[in-house]
């Protein structure tokens, strides 16, 4: 057809329906306009019985109203890039199609896709990672440009697959649990927000689902703190008004909060460059002073003024309003304890960590301050807050997840932000001063005590339990408590932690499975090396062979033989950790009657047994699950690996919903 044809969407459906045209295929905005020009389509086209829609991303609402509006023409999402000749995946688009973005499916006949990481390693179901490609379309490379051929076009590193080559698309997907790839943008486009990798193609098409959006743009610029903040550019449908307030509390209920965009700006169109493309620099900038450029509120009584030089110290920032996130300013679990120690210092009141998540703004901690200064607090309000809700939100039973060995549960923001806003994810956390408490001598004086509160608001069962490290032994005893006393345990989740009292650290026989498990074991390591300093590498080497959950020694242990750099954590705490370590290695576990879900990091401990259930089924009667995860102990719920964890605990805690659970 020719051009101007072709740029006339009235003109091509007449077109259409005179040549009965069986098969089209076009670019999504080209679709739109037909719609929006002929309702009836379906009458007009009625020999129609393919559409294919390529070249742009296919918004889910127009694939619906395309679904709607032609029943008997299917409909296929295709995505690919002229380096593998054109079309590599399909996706056909069904009533049936819930998704938040319409998949790019799965690979076409001769065509081989891998989703990997930085390192070249596949990753699971649900972690975002980069598209690569294969098969028998691919070219050999770009014409005169060697460097470039070298950087795009490489060796394929999973030996037994097919294609010898792959080509690198730049592009950023992840797999569905359905076996789909979903895009989620450029890898260029990836950002990290508050230490947590963040793909804007993910928010734009979470945004494009309220009802007043039509298009949406997701860039991120720099803050008003110096840290990276989300801004997303709102084109609203025309008879729609979309106010910040509605945008704001959309994405609160469909994001996690660190994907939550800091400002939201309203378009009448997006621009677009003369070849159609979106031109990102002719976007307005938010302003980099104050959020709606004017709300910097001082402080109003004694407690915020005393609070404010604090914060400015701890954040070393000058200008902070006392509606100001902490965590938006670019605090962190470290900044949280040496901001509470000043607290403590200039109030004389010692708060729980577990107070920010609560009230993370100034005038939300001076409440809190506000409130433990005219009043005691209850031994009732003290038991309870050992609960700490980190994403107390969501239709789901809640998650319980224990603390680490040094009492702090802020290591699982991420992970609480990723299983996403419907799941509850309750910490449960210890306390520094609680270090001489004669209950944290004993693991069971412990999680009977953590029984307690989690009964507070959740009486019955069945209880969704877990914990990383000396996490996973407290909820593991949590767990033979629970059901001693005739409750249901639906899911207990040990995060990389080896079953107390085993010889999974001992030094191993000389097996044909620990000399594979070794010699794969190296290559991660060796891996995860390449990333951090030499100094830091030789330290590590120095120290120790095996970086692994402890083998405790009990009181006056000297804390350097199991952290690499003591210094870095905070004085206050090494006593509580201390106590922790005695009170593991007096711990005499009990035979569980269940069963349990072990995630297993990827890279293990040089020098352990290899043995694939990390020993739990020498103690569980009712069968040990694995799910592997990506990275190793010291950094599972890190960033990105932390995303592999959550996918894997996702799928087993929505596994567990739907099934019976075992009595």
């Amino acid at each position: 057809m020719p051009d101007a044809m072709v740029k006339d969407p009235d003109a091509l459906v007449s077109a259409m329906a005179q040549h009965n045209i069986t098969r089209i295929t076009l670019v999504p905005s080209l679709l739109k306009v037909m719609l929006e020009l002929h309702p009836n389509l379906a009458e007009k086209l009625p020999k129609l019985k393919l559409c294919v829609s390529s070249g742009e991303a296919l918004p889910p609402a127009l694939g619906q109203r395309f679904v709607q509006a032609m029943p008997h023409t299917r409909l296929l999402n295709l995505y690919g890039s002229s380096e593998a000749s054109g079309d590599s995946t399909y996706y056909e688009v069904t009533a049936q199609s819930l998704h938040t973005a319409v998949p790019i499916g799965r690979p076409m006949d001769n065509v081989q896709t891998y989703v990997l990481d930085a390192q070249l390693q596949l990753v699971p179901v649900g972690v975002p990672g980069e598209l690569y490609i294969g098969g028998d379309g691919l070219a050999l490379g770009y014409l005169r440009q060697p460097a470039m051929t070298a950087e795009r076009f490489i060796d394929n590193p999973i030996a037994s697959a097919p294609s010898a080559h792959l080509y690198k698309t730049g592009d950023v997907v992840r797999y569905l649990s359905d076996g789909n790839l979903q895009y989620l943008g450029r890898r260029d486009d990836q950002i990290k927000i508050r230490g947590m990798r963040v793909a804007t193609g993910e928010i734009e098409a979470v945004l494009k689902q309220h009802e007043g959006v039509a298009e949406a743009v997701v860039l991120a610029h720099e803050g008003f703190g110096g840290d990276m903040q989300l801004v997303a550019y709102v084109v609203p449908h025309p008879q729609a008004t979309v106010t910040v307030d509605d945008l704001n509390a959309f994405a609160k209920t469909k994001l996690p909060g660190h994907m939550v965009p800091r400002s939201f700006i309203t378009l009448a169109v997006l621009p677009l460059t003369p070849n159609g493309k979106l031109d990102k620099r002719a976007l307005p900038k938010p302003s980099t002073t104050r959020k709606d450029n004017a709300e910097l509120v001082p402080p109003r009584d004694e407690i915020e003024r005393k609070l404010l030089p604090i914060w400015q110290q701890v954040l070393e920032q000058d200008k902070i309003s006392i509606t100001d996130d902490f965590f938006e300013l670019g605090g962190h679990s470290l900044l949280a304890v040496r901001l509470f120690a000043e607290v403590e210092t200039g109030f004389g009141v010692k708060l729980p960590l577990s107070s920010l998540f609560q009230s993370s703004t100034l005038e939300g901690l001076a409440g809190v301050l506000r409130q433990n200064m005219l009043s005691d607090v209850s031994s009732e309000l003290k038991k309870v807050s050992r609960l700490v809700p980190i994403q107390p939100n969501g239709s789901k039973p809640p998650f319980f997840c224990v603390h680490t060995i040094g009492g702090s549960v802020f290591g699982y923001m991420a992970l609480a932000q990723h299983l996403g806003p419907d799941q509850p994810f309750y910490g449960l956390e210890a306390r520094p001063e609680e270090a001489n408490d004669p209950m944290r001598q004993r693991i069971e004086t412990i999680a009977a005590a953590y029984i307690e509160a989690i009964q507070t608001i959740q009486p019955q069962g069945p209880y969704y339990l877990g914990g990383y490290s000396y996490g996973a032994v407290l909820a593991y005893e949590m767990a033979c408590q629970l059901v001693a006393a005739g409750q249901k345990v639906a899911v207990l989740a040990s995060f990389d932690q080896s079953a107390p009292k085993s010889d999974y650290f001992a030094s191993p026989r000389l097996t044909l499975r620990t000399v594979r498990g070794f010699l794969g074991n190296v290559l991660h390591w060796l891996n995860d090396f390449r990333q951090i300093p030499l100094r830091e590498q030789v330290g590590r080497v120095r120290r120790k062979l095996f970086l692994g959950a402890p083998s405790p020694q009990g009181k006056g242990v000297d804390l350097k033989r199991y952290w690499d750099d003591v210094s870095r954590i905070p004085l206050e705490i090494h006593e509580l950790m201390r106590t922790h370590l005695g009170a593991w290695e007096a711990y005499q576990p009990k035979p569980y009657p269940d069963h349990i879900t072990v995630f297993r990091a990827q890279r293990q401990p040089l020098i352990c047994s290899y043995d694939p259930h990390l020993a739990w089924n020498s103690l569980v009667r009712g069968g040990v699950e694995v799910w592997p995860v990506t990275g190793g102990h010291r950094n599972t719920l890190e960033e990105p690996h932390v995303q592999s964890l959550a996918a894997a605990l996702k799928e087993a805690l929505n596994r567990a919903h739907t099934q019976p659970v075992r009595v």
